[in-house]
């Protein structure tokens, strides 16, 4: 226990995010692999801690956000791969390259980029085509998949080993705009498909969608909250057993009595039901 008398920690279980990652790739099924999300920290439980319980429990990939995300997790001697979900900046691509990250590739311009950035390393850089099919943030159109893989197609510096999107609206009740952003992604396929370029790896499920649309399953997944014990939408519970991961703990300093209709604290929004006792 923190010997500092008004110490606040957080207590994490690694335990809980191995039995996690088990039970989404449970839901996943056989063959699917898993990019677990360790970006921002890890969802704040630690990234090394995180990336590390992920990858004993068979996790195939890891994905990051950034290239300080990366250094970190190649600082800690995590060689597993790591997929840069960002979009980076010009400057910053001989640093993903020589972080040996596979990348995502959200148009043209950046392909292009990570193939100067690679030629001059003399190495090759595994790239994921990011597709835009609704969230309209990162990627080129659906429809112009087939443009950008042939982009990366016309580089041999570059190997497309896979195609993805990420779906805005998984975790909301209305099912329609996830069902419109599903279409789009298949249509995208099979144009890649027709055009003999579609990478091997097409990834689409984030946790919520792993749970609510199981046909977004592809031939791997993007959990994210669900690894670390979060249900990503009320009800969720009675489709996966999750194991919360993170215990915030505080000392108690002060403890009083108050009456019933007592308000707690600044803005008086808590008032006490009835007569209770209140730690500080």
């Amino acid at each position: 226990m923190p010997s500092h008398p008004r110490a606040t920690w957080l207590e994490i279980n690694p335990a809980a995010l191995e039995a996690n990652l088990h039970a989404v790739r449970e839901r996943a099924g056989d063959g699917v692999q898993c990019i677990a999300i360790a970006k921002a920290n890890g969802y704040g439980h630690g990234a090394v801690l995180a990336a590390q319980a992920f990858l004993r429990a068979g996790a195939e990939m890891l994905g990051i956000h950034n290239a300080a995300e990366a250094a970190e997790l190649r600082e800690a001697d995590i060689r597993a791969p790591l997929l840069y979900l960002g979009a980076p900046l010009r400057e910053e691509l001989p640093t993903l390259v020589a972080l040996d990250l596979e990348v995502a590739a959200p148009d043209a311009r950046t392909a292009e980029g990570l193939a100067r950035a690679a030629r001059d390393a003399q190495t090759q850089v595994r790239v994921h085509l990011k597709l835009d099919t609704g969230m309209n943030r990162l990627g080129v159109q659906a429809e112009e998949a087939v443009a950008l893989a042939r982009t990366v197609a016309q580089h041999p510096e570059l190997e497309a080993a896979g195609v993805f999107s990420q779906l805005a609206c998984a975790d909301e009740p209305d099912p329609a705009p996830t069902r419109e952003q599903i279409a789009r992604f298949a249509a995208a396929l099979r144009a890649l498909d027709e055009a003999g370029l579609r990478p091997p790896l097409a990834h689409l499920a984030n946790g919520a969608a792993l749970l609510a649309f199981p046909e977004t399953v592809y031939d791997a997944i993007r959990p994210g909250l669900p690894l670390y014990g979060i249900l990503p939408f009320p009800g969720a519970e009675k489709q996966i057993s999750l194991q919360p991961a993170l215990t915030w703990k505080a000392r108690v300093v002060f403890v009083k009595e108050v009456p019933a209709g007592a308000p707690v604290s600044y803005g008086w929004t808590y008032r006490t039901p009835k007569p209770m006792t209140i730690a500080t």
